[in-house]
């Protein structure tokens, strides 16, 4: 038997949404206005191989950008929580393994963690790791339902 989704749970899930799409929208944003902070985080991870830090630089934000305005748009237009979620998912997939990546090989010196929301620097990466897990669940189980 199939049953229709109760609206509040429907509106738990968007607000779920809605917030991990306004995250990624404030970190990109934050990224874009200090563009030589996140270089030096991305140069210190030491992840993204030299010749590639300049394009990544101006791609990760730009994408965070995309991704969390395709997600508020399909929210408030459409109301669709998959097509909300899915690119969500995926930005924080991307994060999980940067991160678990400096987990596992950190920093040599402890860095920013490049978020563009701190600039402290970051001596464990597995807590960061977990939250992106964390949003990446979140996102999947709002799409689920």
């Amino acid at each position: 038997m199939n049953v229709a989704p109760s609206q509040a749970g429907v509106s738990v899930r968007a607000f779920i949404l809605l917030a991990l799409a306004l995250w990624l929208l404030v970190s990109a944003c934050a990224k874009l206005a200090a563009l030589d902070v996140f270089q030096v985080a991305m140069e210190a991870h030491q992840v993204v191989p030299q010749h590639l830090i300049q394009t990544a630089v101006w791609s990760i934000p730009v994408v965070e950008l995309a991704v969390s305005s395709v997600a508020i748009w399909r929210l408030t237009t459409s109301g669709s929580l998959r097509g909300a979620a899915l690119p969500l998912m995926l930005a924080f997939a991307a994060l999980t393994v940067y991160t678990g990546a400096l987990s596992i090989r950190p920093p040599e010196e402890p860095s920013g963690c490049g978020c563009g929301l701190s600039r402290a620097p970051v001596e464990q990466w597995w807590p960061l790791t977990a939250r992106n897990v964390v949003c990446m669940v979140l996102a999947l189980g709002a799409a689920a339902g």
